[in-house]
């Protein structure tokens, strides 16, 4: 089934929402050889808030480059809007902080 996304234009998928999770979607969907149309608010894909965290899996798949990265961490603590803490602690890196 074709999905009519822009005017006179048939498509494969459409992927609603352009943030990382609708970008990385409509990527992998693309490189199975689907037809994506991605569809979301903004006019300009990419400029999406980013908190400068990025987890390995997403830092493997797209390594920023070295010069934007401050450190690799490994622990964090999280804080409830309670105040309550989760402490977590891994032997390997879990996410790389970047100047964004």
């Amino acid at each position: 089934m074709k999905i009519k996304a822009e005017v006179g234009r048939l498509h494969d998928v459409l992927v609603i929402g352009g943030g990382p999770a609708g970008n990385h979607a409509a990527l992998r969907l693309a490189s199975l050889g689907y037809d994506v149309c991605v569809i979301d608010w903004r006019q300009e894909l990419g400029d999406k808030l980013c908190s400068g965290i990025v987890g390995m899996a997403c830092g493997d798949l797209y390594p920023p480059d070295p010069a934007f990265v401050y450190r690799q961490v490994r622990r964090a603590t999280v804080f409830s809007p309670s105040g309550r803490a989760t402490h977590f602690d891994q032997e390997e890196t879990q996410a790389q902080i970047i100047d964004r």
